[in-house]
């Protein structure tokens, strides 16, 4: 009865929590987080899986699990105390509920994990681990850059960690399928942070400009199969208006479609199911970049960003994206999921795309998640390789079940939309999430993966780009992959 009771005390915490942020009372909650007798005594029938059920009871004795996180990224980890908050309260739950089961404590020590601090970030990691410091159990890795650190050895195989299932539904197992090279599994997202939702590719459209530009509601078409990129390309000169009268379009104007960033050419990889990298027989990934559609594709791009009446290309400059589509300049405005909670406050109703299809026989709607998501690994040099993947893996499966569903439901689906439809959009996107090596490792192959990207923002030849780079290409794939090869 002891791992019930434990996980029922934990989420009766968290159900108390919810209630108070919604008027309930603090003293209420305290009372009967407090009384573990009245929660055995009222104990929940069991109606199936629960976290820790196929995990070993274990005492640690207050051993330290450890996880390194970024600093912007430590909310997904800890949570010092109850707040009334759904997320930060639910973290705090599962912390509970994994500390009180296994007698631990979780410290979560921060770093500057940012983008422009990335050498000094993985240099810090790589010197810890290669001098056997120990310092951690679990790394949040910026997903574009800690793949360099499994090329030196740095990290376990996570196939081989003692209860750790990185197939399982609480890790990834599209990460597992995609990611993994021969089998091998070293890094992956998980349930024990919601970054990976947090930074899913979608289209924000303004549903006003929608109705006065004569297009109507997009979204039963979407749910229909038919939300195409000729339908898409149409909402730019729809939408088209000189506001200003001074006969040019810039900054002042309403436009269709704003772009802002060249990570959104890149997307259209997977809107459009043209991989970056596909999978040998042996499950080694080969590059695709030489393939007529990739050319295609890039000629597409080129011409949304610069030769079609209706896009404004910001180039780099989100914050005026953001602050245009806001405004009502903007009929569509491509960001990540969590750019919902910059747009609460916008007078227009807004609502959430998929990516489009290239046309309607493609089977689904496809995207993937930005590249500064995180990727966990295990660092080579923890202490004791079965308490680290013990814990890592009872803290995914809690949060699985206690985090999840509060981010999911009440979070992302809840505050930060505005109608049913975008809740089912959300689904869509999730369903449709798409991990290429090419681009996760991006950098350890020498940009292959951002071949596209390269090319429409610096306006290069597709043909020529690629031929001078090819050969630069297959050697970094290989030397990246020969990491990878059982001796």
């Amino acid at each position: 009865m002891k791992r019930i009771s434990v996980f029922a005390l934990a989420l009766l915490l968290l159900l108390s929590s919810v209630l108070a942020s919604c008027g309930g009372g603090a003293a209420e909650t305290e009372t009967q987080a407090a009384d573990p007798a009245q929660t055995e005594e009222t104990e929940p029938v069991d109606t199936g899986w629960h976290a820790f059920d196929n995990l070993p009871e274990k005492d640690w004795g207050g051993r330290t699990y450890t996880i390194l996180s970024r600093d912007y990224e430590a909310d997904q980890f800890y949570a010092e105390e109850l707040t009334g908050e759904t997320f930060n309260d639910a973290v705090f739950a599962r912390n509970q509920a994994v500390e009180t089961e296994y007698n631990i404590k979780i410290a979560v020590p921060t770093c500057d994990g940012s983008w422009g601090n990335r050498d000094i970030y993985l240099g810090d990691i790589r010197a810890s681990i290669q001098a056997a410091d120990g310092a951690w159990d679990l790394v949040d890795g910026y997903a574009a850059i800690i793949g360099s650190l499994v090329m030196e050895g740095c990290y376990y195989r996570l196939n081989d960690v003692p209860y750790l299932e990185p197939t399982a539904k609480w890790w990834s197992v599209s990460a597992v399928e995609d990611l993994s090279i021969n089998g091998q599994v070293y890094l992956t997202p998980g349930d024990l942070s919601m970054s990976l939702y947090d930074n899913i590719f979608a289209i924000y459209f303004n549903q006003r400009l929608f109705e006065e530009c004569g297009l109507g509601d997009p979204y039963p078409t979407v749910l229909e199969g038919k939300w195409t990129y000729d339908l898409y390309h149409s909402v730019a000169a729809a939408c088209l208006k000189d506001v200003d009268g001074n006969g040019k379009y810039d900054k002042a104007d309403q436009f269709g479609i704003l772009l802002d960033e060249d990570l959104v050419f890149n997307n259209f990889h997977y809107a459009f199911q043209i991989p970056i990298t596909v999978k040998d027989e042996n499950g080694f990934p080969v590059l695709n970049l030489g393939h007529e559609s990739v050319a295609g594709l890039v000629e597409t791009m080129y011409t949304l960003a610069y030769e079609t009446p209706g896009t404004f290309f910001t180039k780099d400059d989100s914050a005026l994206a953001r602050s245009m589509f806001m405004n009502g300049q903007g009929a569509m405005d491509h960001a990540l999921l969590n750019a919902a909670s910059e747009y609460r406050d916008m007078e227009d109703n807004f609502g959430i795309l998929p990516y489009p299809k290239a046309d309607e026989t493609q089977d689904g709607y496809y995207t993937t998640f930005r590249d500064n998501a995180i990727l966990f690994g295990m660092p080579g040099d923890v202490k004791d390789v079965e308490f680290t993947g013990l814990i890592s893996e009872a803290l995914c499966q809690a949060s699985y079940e206690m985090v999840k569903p509060i981010y999911y439901e009440t979070v992302l689906k809840t505050k930060l939309t505005r109608d049913e439809e975008s809740q089912q959009i959300i689904d869509i996107l999730r369903d449709g999430l798409i991990l290429d090596p090419g681009a996760v490792f991006a950098i350890q192959l020498e940009r292959a993966g951002f071949l596209t990207r390269d090319c429409v923002y610096h306006k290069k030849s597709y043909a020529s780009y690629y031929k001078s780079k090819q050969k630069v290409f297959e050697e970094a794939l290989s030397n990246y992959i020969s990491h990878f090869v059982e001796e």
